[in-house]
């Protein structure tokens, strides 16, 4: 069972990803530039490190403090990619799962 057999979900999916992490990226950078007091409370997040708590930042409206309507839009738009992209992967997840194995 792999997801190979299924791209017209799995292809959305690592386009979705690639855009996903350069949206994260775009908001790190946009962070630690405009809003570096609020960078350092989240605990200078990177790639590699932080990204549950900028997660639930994002979901918890924590932008909204900024008064930073660009941030706030970019933040919202995240918080909705986010949920679509897990979506999506759970669809994948289970069509891969309930596809009979080939003959």
């Amino acid at each position: 069972m792999d997801a190979s057999g299924h791209p017209e979900i799995f292809t959305p999916l690592l386009g979705m990803t690639i855009i996903w992490l350069c949206l994260i990226g775009f908001l790190f950078r946009k962070l630690r530039l405009s809003h570096p007091e609020e960078f350092h409370r989240l605990g200078r997040p990177s790639f590699q490190s932080g990204s549950f708590r900028v997660i639930a930042w994002l979901y918890l409206r924590g932008h909204r403090k900024l008064e930073d309507g660009k941030l706030s839009v970019l933040c919202d738009l995240m918080a909705l990619w986010f949920t679509a992209l897990q979506a999506l992967f759970f669809c994948l997840v289970y069509t891969v799962l309930m596809t009979p194995p080939p003959a």
